[in-house]
């Protein structure tokens, strides 16, 4: 058995989707260090292709809604610090995922978090554009 593979055909953060077209194996593999990131297989060898995203990167629609209904929650907190507790040990590895994709930043959810939580208001809008980019 012979590995095409090179040392970059990887996925950090368990993307992993094939398509094929014509005589060529198209793979998406996530994101990497905020930059999507992509693979062809094509006449018996693999070529990666990491490129960013642009400014108008944004996090993905599926990624954003988890990372909202998470957010809304802190409007509930009875202590606003309560939040370090109840998302630094549970989400560390899911937030370190996040951070490789474009716009999500672990501090600013944080920031958003206390001021939900503050302000005992959650405006979905204001909270969207600053932890998914629209």
């Amino acid at each position: 058995m012979t590995d095409l593979t090179n040392p970059d055909f990887r996925t950090s953060d368990g993307t992993f989707k094939v398509t094929h077209r014509n005589d060529e194996i198209h793979f998406e593999l996530g994101f990497q260090n905020r930059k999507k990131k992509s693979a062809i297989y094509k006449n018996g060898s693999i070529a990666v292709d990491i490129r960013a995203q642009g400014p108008e990167a944004t996090l993905p629609k599926k990624e954003c809604a988890a990372i909202l209904n998470m957010v809304v929650t802190c409007v509930r907190l009875a202590e606003c610090s309560a939040y370090l507790r109840i998302f630094a040990g549970a989400s560390l590895s899911y937030f370190n995922r996040l951070e490789e994709m474009p716009v999500f930043a672990s501090r600013n959810f944080y920031s958003v978090c206390t001021s939900i939580c503050t302000s005992r208001s959650y405006v979905a809008k204001q909270a969207r554009s600053i932890l998914c980019g629209y």
